[in-house]
């Protein structure tokens, strides 16, 4: 049985997505689809994304994959990358995000959109923020040799996420 909450979440997600298929200047920047195109289940987007340009990240295509509950949103999504990125606030094991957006979802009285998720996605691939970066090797890397966390970044960039050599952007990391 279908819950009011839980129809409310799916259908805002549904509009949530149809307006990224629908706005030219969202999927210039994004791919949204649903995870498993064989199973289309509205709780779990696929979203591709190429590296913002300027970046270390230019060049590179990137699969990230999006969870919902049934209480979106409510409860905030989980959100992370599928294609390994060399980031301070991108668990390297995991693909999870620190993203402050997310970080404060619990205590946001206006939640915000996916739309607006994804765009703070692109601002920390533009905008390393390593105060509230995972505390790992990456991070350390970045605040004492930014050299060798550019040429790592776009080492891994060149390796995991060259459109050149995939159709799709890789999966890396199991589910």
């Amino acid at each position: 049985m279908i819950t009011q909450n839980e129809l409310k979440g799916k259908e805002l997600l549904q509009k949530e997505m149809n307006e990224f298929l629908e706005d030219p200047d969202m999927c210039d920047d994004f791919g949204v689809d649903y995870w498993d195109e064989d199973n289309p289940n509205i709780l779990s987007w696929r979203i591709t994304m190429m590296g913002p340009i300027g970046t270390f990240y230019e060049g590179g295509y990137f699969l990230i994959r999006a969870d919902f509950d049934e209480d979106y949103p409510t409860s905030k999504p989980k959100v992370r990358f599928r294609t390994k990125i060399y980031h301070t606030n991108v668990g390297q094991y995991d693909g999870n995000i620190c993203l402050t957006t997310l970080n404060n979802w619990k205590t946001s009285d206006i939640k915000p959109t996916m739309k607006e998720v994804l765009e703070d996605i692109i601002f920390l691939l533009c905008n390393q923020n390593a105060k509230q970066g995972y505390p790992n090797d990456i991070t350390k890397t970045y605040k004492d040799d930014l050299k060798k966390f550019e040429n790592t970044a776009q080492e891994w960039c060149r390796k995991y996420a060259n459109v050149n050599d995939y159709d799709e952007p890789k999966n890396f990391y199991s589910d």
